[in-house]
């Protein structure tokens, strides 16, 4: 076929699109400009669990494709709050025919009641969300094409062959690089001048979505921590965050503790509160440890949800490690970030100085 032919819904191309002589579907992300700025660090919100986004909630009722087309206008610059249809709406020949007879305030008030975050999109977020899914896009293709699967993207949506859906499915559009982020999710106190000290390594940057990190945790007295983190993101970012860790319970077999504590990250201040920290203690010196944080952004005044943490820590023999070192565990589990669904897999090297 010609380079630079994009298949068409209007003209059948799409549907006459083959790919290695097969016949294709289209696989797009629904809603991918909400699904983007939901992920946006200062404005980031919880997506509601509905089938269709631009039919929920205040939504319900109205014309489907006038929300989607609204939504993608205020992350590109429209505001909810003018009082009237944007003159670009008038001028394409759909959206005229599909706002005739329908009134601005009444959409612009249900998606601001629907998603109020679309209030506060910054100005240039438009083309950072579609840097972001350019990316997204271009990594799913490199998954597809790594595993001989051929594929063509149009925008949000890929191209690939029918009998390849749920290989896109599996590590394509919908797939997430893993992420090597450790967490401080333990509820045993160091002890009163024990530090304890957790590595993870995200080693030359190569996991796209991963973290280098150094958790801390040094014993004031016997049940109070000062303890925190350092990380450097594989982007460049980094963080930091410091509090105090309480052990309010501690018996054989369970250690449970609380904290609370400061996240400082591009200029934006969290506040780690409540928390909720726990040391399940197996035979052998194998346990497992876990953590459920809530996270508000007291910058911009906002929850950010629950993360959680949980981990499986693996004792190392005294004979790997140096005689400084107390203790030595590997620890594996999974990490949520908070207000998010999507669990990632994490890995830290634990020594108690």
């Amino acid at each position: 076929e010609p380079v630079g032919l994009i298949p068409s819904k209007q003209k059948g191309w799409r549907q006459k699109t083959l790919i290695n002589d097969k016949p294709t579907v289209a696989v797009d992300v629904h809603a991918s400009g909400l699904r983007l700025l939901a992920e946006d660090y200062y404005i980031g919100f919880t997506l509601p669990e509905a089938d269709d986004l631009y039919t929920h909630d205040k939504l319900s009722g109205l014309k489907r494709n006038l929300p989607k087309t609204i939504v993608q206008a205020v992350i590109n610059g429209v505001s909810l709050d003018r009082q009237s249809w944007p003159k670009s709406f008038k001028d394409e020949k759909k959206t005229a025919e599909l706002m005739a007879g329908e009134n601005w305030n009444t959409y612009a008030k249900a998606i601001s009641e629907t998603y109020p975050a679309l209030l506060e999109v910054r100005k240039d977020m438009g083309l950072d969300l579609m840097l972001q899914e350019s990316d997204i896009i271009i990594g799913a293709m490199n998954c597809l094409l790594d595993k001989g699967i051929g594929c063509i993207s149009i925008h949000d949506c890929l191209i690939i062959p029918q009998e390849n859906v749920e290989d896109c499915l599996a590590f394509g559009l919908t797939g997430e690089m893993a992420s090597a982020a450790g967490g401080y999710d333990q509820g045993t106190p160091a002890g009163k001048g024990n530090l304890v000290l957790d590595f993870t390594i995200n080693p030359g940057n190569r996991i796209e979505a991963g973290q280098s990190y150094v958790v801390w945790g040094y014993g004031l007295t016997d049940r109070l921590d000062f303890h925190g983190y350092i990380s450097h993101e594989a982007s460049g970012t980094n963080q930091i965050y410091y509090g105090l860790m309480y052990n309010f319970f501690s018996n054989d077999w369970l250690d449970l503790s609380t904290a609370f504590g400061f996240r400082d990250r591009l200029g934006v201040t969290d506040i780690f509160l409540p928390q909720l920290l726990a040391t399940v203690k197996l035979p052998k010196d194998f346990d497992i440890i876990g953590s459920a944080v809530n996270v508000y952004n007291t910058t911009n005044g906002f929850n950010r949800g629950l993360a959680l943490d949980a981990a499986l820590r693996i004792p190392l023999p005294d004979s790997f490690t140096p005689s400084i070192i107390k203790k030595a565990k590997l620890s594996l589990g999974g990490f949520r970030a908070a207000g998010k669904t999507r669990w990632n897999p994490t890995y830290s090297l634990d020594f108690e100085f």
